[in-house]
C-alpha cells in the first residue's frame, strides 16, 4: 500500500480595488440601461450603504448544484447574500465556508473517478476562512484607490 500525506498551512490577504462584470453583461430596467466593465470598490460601498437604509434591499439567491432551483437546493449548497452593507459583511465570512463545502464535495466525488489512482482523499481539517473589511461609507468621490 502506498500513501502520501501532506501538512501545510497558509495565510493570504487580498486587497479588491475593482470588480470585473462578467462580459457582455449589462442591466436593462424598463427605459434604463447600465453598462460597466467594472464596479469600482467605492462604488460597492456605496451601493451597501445605499441599500442598507432602503425597507427591502436586494437579495441574491443562487443554487451551486447544477440545474437545481433554489428551492430545491440543499442548504449547503446554496449562495445567498443580502446586498447591504452588512450583507456583504456576512457573505465575505460565508464565502469561506461555502468555498471549504465545494472543496469537500469535489474530493468526495475525486474518489468515485475510475480512472484516478486516488482511494481515499481525507482533507475533513481542510477550510478556507475569509472575512471582509474596508466597507464603510465612501467618500464624496467614487474611485477605486481604497480597496475592499
Amino acid at each position: 500500500t502506498k500513501s502520501v500525506s501532506v501538512e501545510f498551512g497558509l495565510e493570504a490577504n487580498a486587497v479588491v480595488h475593482r470588480i470585473a462584470l462578467p462580459q457582455g453583461y449589462y442591466d436593462i430596467n424598463e427605459d434604463t440601461t447600465v453598462r460597466m466593465e467594472v464596479i469600482p470598490s467605492d462604488l460597492v460601498r456605496l451601493i451597501g450603504d445605499i441599500m442598507s437604509r432602503i425597507e427591502s434591499p436586494m437579495k441574491i439567491e443562487r443554487c451551486l448544484e447544477r440545474n437545481t432551483g433554489f428551492e430545491e437546493c440543499p442548504e449547503s449548497r446554496r449562495l445567498v447574500f443580502e446586498l447591504t452593507s452588512d450583507g456583504l459583511m456576512e457573505f465575505g465570512t460565508d464565502v469561506g465556508e461555502i468555498l471549504t463545502n465545494e472543496i469537500h464535495i469535489a474530493s468526495k466525488e475525486l474518489e468515485d473517478i475510475d480512472e484516478v489512482a486516488f482511494s481515499a482523499v481525507d482533507i475533513g481539517d481542510f477550510s478556507i476562512e475569509t472575512s471582509l473589511a474596508g466597507l464603510g461609507t465612501p467618500g464624496p468621490v467614487v474611485s477605486d484607490e481604497v480597496g475592499l
